[in-house]
C-alpha cells in the first residue's frame, strides 16, 4: 500500500501525459514554400515505384504513404503527424492527413506542394496526391495509383466532381 500512494500522487499532480507516449507536444506550423517544394521533388524522384496498399517507401508506395514519405523526407524527421487523439505519430492514413494534418484551402490558394484530396464520397477521401502544377484551371499532381499500379504523375480539372477539397500539410516539429 505504501508504494501505491505515491504513484497516484504522481499521476494525480501530472495527470495521463505523466505516463502516456503520446505527450509529445502536438502544436502543428504549417509548411512552408521551401518544404512543401522539397516535398515535391521528392515525390518526383519516386515517379515509377510500385503500388503497394500500405506502403509507405522507401521504394514502394500507397497514396498516403507517399505523401507521408515525401513531408517526412523533406522534413528529415518521422514523427510529425497527429492522430486522432491528439498524440504525435509517424504515419497517417489519408484519412487522418484530410481530418488532423492539413489547413483546407480554396482553390484559388493552392500552391506546389499542396495535397490534393480525391473520392466519390464528399464527405471523406479515399485517395490524395500532392500537387505539382496548378494553371489553367487544371491541376497536375503527383500519386501513387491503384490502377495503373505505380506512383505517377496525372492532371484534372481544379473543380472535378471527385476533388473533395485541397490542404496544407501541417506538421509538428
Amino acid at each position: 500500500m505504501k508504494k501505491i500512494i505515491p504513484f497516484i500522487c504522481i499521476f494525480a499532480l501530472f495527470g495521463c501525459n505523466f505516463i502516456s507516449s503520446d505527450s509529445s507536444d502536438n502544436s502543428q506550423t504549417e509548411a512552408n514554400s521551401t518544404i512543401r517544394s522539397k516535398a515535391v521533388q521528392i515525390s518526383i524522384g519516386k515517379l515509377g515505384c510500385p503500388y503497394s496498399l500500405g506502403s509507405d517507401g522507401p521504394s514502394s508506395f500507397d497514396c498516403s504513404g507517399l505523401i507521408v514519405y515525401s513531408y517526412q523526407t523533406a522534413l528529415n524527421k518521422k514523427n510529425i503527424f497527429v492522430n486522432s487523439s491528439g498524440g504525435v505519430v509517424s504515419d497517417a492514413n489519408i484519412e487522418s492527413l484530410f481530418l488532423y494534418n492539413t489547413n483546407l484551402l480554396s482553390v484559388s490558394n493552392v500552391d506546389l506542394g499542396d495535397i490534393i484530396f480525391i473520392g466519390t464520397n464528399k464527405l471523406l477521401p479515399t485517395h490524395g496526391g500532392i500537387v505539382c502544377r496548378i494553371a489553367d484551371n487544371k491541376v497536375e499532381f503527383i500519386h501513387a495509383s491503384s490502377t495503373k499500379l505505380k506512383v505517377v504523375r496525372d492532371t484534372a480539372d481544379v473543380s472535378s466532381g471527385d476533388i473533395i477539397a485541397y490542404g496544407r500539410i501541417k506538421y509538428c516539429d
